[in-house]
C-alpha cells in the first residue's frame, strides 16, 4: 500500500473520502466494524491522515 504521499496528494484523498462518507448509508452498530463504511472512511482517513 502506497504512503508516501505529498501534502497535496492527501488533501485531495481526504476530500474524496469526505465525500464518500456524505453519500454512503451509516451501518448499524452490530455491523459497522466490518463495513465498507469503516474501511473506506475511518480506517483509510486514519492510514492516509498518518502517511
Amino acid at each position: 500500500m502506497r504512503s508516501d504521499f505529498r501534502s497535496a496528494e492527501v488533501r485531495e484523498i481526504l476530500d474524496l473520502i469526505d465525500a464518500f462518507a456524505e453519500v454512503t448509508m451509516p451501518f448499524s452498530t452490530v455491523e459497522y466494524h466490518i463495513s465498507s463504511r469503516k474501511r473506506l472512511v475511518e480506517d483509510l482517513r486514519a492510514t492516509i491522515g498518518s502517511a
